[in-house]
């Protein structure tokens, strides 16, 4: 049995290092007053990144997920330390699960993957504005979709899908196997990459299989953070700006309990 010290410090606690790509994170964490504090953070792991990468979640948008299909928004405020910064905001105490979405515009692409070809789509069928894409610009869409769940074996999930969330992930644990199912605009998610760490550090990469779902076997209790991505051959003009691609990126921040 491999045991997980955290570190308390004047964030709160901070949790094992684990390094992924750049994404948004959403967790949540006893408060005092019968609160919880919810911390959204922009960096490659669960803790706090630099100040300056919060300016990119300026259309931020954080709800509590009450049960059912309700959602109530969460006020939060910008903090910083040492060049360190959080978005941070409270819910009430029985809140388990919270949401944050995020378009954060157009930026250059660096070395994005090639996006996805929808169904029966070859480079003849492309609209004229794919074809002349790659000459024009390299730019792309960036949408991040954040979720944390505390997540019982016994009770369940016992929240509705968010809509709003077009690029979903959704647990489901008996107390042994966790399974995990990939939606895109509601749709189950085939071929779909991706990435679990478990709370002893443990990392894994599985695809989704033709149902949009992966099992992680002997899955213990603990922190989990999940991440999926995809790219989507879907250019248009925002702000003036043209881009070829739009990137969806989700991650999760699972605790079971």
């Amino acid at each position: 049995m491999k045991y997980t010290i955290l570190l308390m410090t004047a964030w709160g606690v901070f949790f094992p290092s684990m390094t992924f790509a750049h994404s948004m994170w959403i967790v949540l964490q006893p408060a005092a007053n019968s609160k919880k504090m919810v911390s959204v953070w922009y960096a490659d792991r669960l803790e706090p990144g630099r100040s300056s990468m919060l300016d990119r979640l300026s259309k931020l948008k954080i709800v509590e997920a009450a049960g059912g299909t309700d959602r109530r928004p969460v006020e939060f405020v910008k903090v910083v330390t040492d060049d360190l910064g959080s978005l941070i905001g409270t819910t009430s105490a029985d809140i388990s699960h919270v949401e944050a979405i995020c378009d954060i515009g157009v930026r250059p692409s660096q070395n994005r993957p090639q996006a996805r070809q929808g169904a029966g789509e070859s480079n003849e069928n492309r609209s004229p504005e794919l074809q002349t894409a790659d000459m024009d610009s390299d730019n792309y869409r960036q949408i991040y979709y954040a979720k944390y769940i505390q997540l019982n074996s016994k009770a369940g999930l016992n929240v509705k899908s968010n809509p709003e969330m077009k690029l979903d992930i959704d647990p489901g644990w008996d107390g042994e196997n966790l399974t995990i199912a990939v939606y895109h605009n509601g749709i189950p998610e085939p071929a779909c990459t991706v990435s679990i760490t478990g709370p002893d550090g443990s990392r894994h990469r599985l695809e989704t299989d033709e149902t949009g779902l992966v099992l992680l076997e002997g899955a213990l209790p603990g922190r989990y953070m999940l991440r999926a991505r995809i790219d989507l051959n879907e250019p248009g003009e925002l702000n003036g700006k043209p881009y070829l691609k739009t990137t969806q990126d989700a991650s999760l921040v699972l605790d079971l309990q």
